[in-house]
């Protein structure tokens, strides 16, 4: 069984890694809202994750080599075959669902289906590393009901967020009919949503691929430059291939510009590196527990930003996730103070030498 990281069990370096995380979901709804507003669409499938991977790698691989240069095994073939993978599931197919499933002109900011699917990231998350043996799940412990009750309240509170309406309690920033958030349910709007669920789930297989490839290789950086290395390489060559039309590669000036550049920066560099940071110091689930947040911050984001109107259900879909997420950290912490209590009772009845 897998037990937590001993840098988990720091108490000042669980606190940065939380408020990381969040700020990576605060980063990545801003990305969601210039997604929506930047008209990226008109870009290839594949060349703004292109170009968005290219900013990232540029970003994260000088940090790596500097960084990381005293703890950076030798890079094994059978190493980079897993960094190859790992670029594959969590550069090219994760963040081409993303934008797909994000900047298409009937895919909404905040209240859609697709937006509601792609938060099931930390529930397909937990199941996979229970099932991996990577997470420990005890639901006859008050730890593990904990984690399972959190990760379900979360879940649920992003889908109400985004499918929940009722009373609008900030009337002022209300707009009429012609409402950019307001739930398509449509053909096109279901096949967003098939497409947002599989990039949900290659995020969680993302996450949990990179537990044996951190234990092998112990540099969280060099890991995330790496697979961004491959997604670029790997992306370049679908360009080359699908994307003939030479239009499908001009930036406009202005916002598609500021998009791609805000899209390296955090969606690639920020984001890629935290996670790989995250799993690193505290496992798989405690980064994927985050994912929600994103539900929030758009949703507060786009009412304050864009002037959309913030409804009851989206107030009663951020405690829900807040209370969740709150859920799985107590649980972690109850699980470690049991493990601690459960060393120190062995280590007193151990026999003297």
């Amino acid at each position: 069984m897998a037990e937590l990281p001993s840098y988990y069990q720091n108490a000042p370096d669980k606190s940065y890694l939380n408020a990381a995380l969040a700020i990576v979901q605060l980063g990545s709804a801003g990305f969601t809202i210039l997604l929506k507003t930047s008209r990226v669409g008109s870009l290839g499938r594949f060349v703004f994750p292109l170009y968005q991977n290219c900013i990232g790698f540029l970003i994260l691989a000088p940090l790596a080599f500097f960084y990381e240069r005293d703890q950076r095994p030798e890079l094994r073939f059978s190493t980079a075959c897993r960094l190859f993978i790992l670029g594959s599931i969590g550069v090219v197919i994760n963040q081409v669902t993303y934008v797909t499933s994000s900047s298409s002109v009937s895919s909404l900011v905040s209240p859609s289906i697709p937006a509601a699917i792609e938060s099931i990231t930390p529930l397909f998350t937990l199941i996979l590393a229970g099932a991996c043996w990577l997470e420990e799940i005890h639901l006859r412990r008050r730890d593990g009901k904990a984690k399972v009750l959190g990760i379900l309240l979360s879940c649920l509170g992003a889908v109400v967020i985004a499918l929940g309406k009722g009373p609008v309690l900030l009337r002022s920033l209300a707009v009429p009919t012609n409402n950019l958030l307001q739930v398509q349910v449509s053909s096109e709007s279901w096949q967003l949503s098939s497409i947002a669920l599989i990039g949900s789930i290659c995020l969680g297989i993302y996450l949990i691929l990179q537990v044996p490839i951190l234990t092998r290789y112990p540099a969280p950086l060099s890991v995330a430059a790496f697979s961004c290395l491959f997604g670029v390489l790997e992306l370049g060559i679908l360009s080359a291939i699908f994307e003939r039309d030479t239009s499908k590669w001009i930036l406009e000036p202005g916002s598609q510009i500021y998009c791609v550049i805000y899209a390296g920066f955090i969606g690639t560099a920020l984001a890629f590196g935290t996670y790989s940071w995250g799993v690193f110091r505290g496992g798989p689930v405690i980064v994927a527990v985050y994912q929600p947040l994103r539900m929030v911050f758009t949703c507060t984001l786009a009412a304050v930003l864009l002037h959309q109107p913030f409804h009851f259900g989206s107030l009663i879909g951020t405690v829900l996730v807040i209370f969740g997420t709150c859920s799985v950290l107590w649980g972690r912490e109850e699980q470690r103070r049991m493990a601690m209590g459960s060393s120190l009772t062995e280590h007193l009845w151990s026999p003297a030498d």
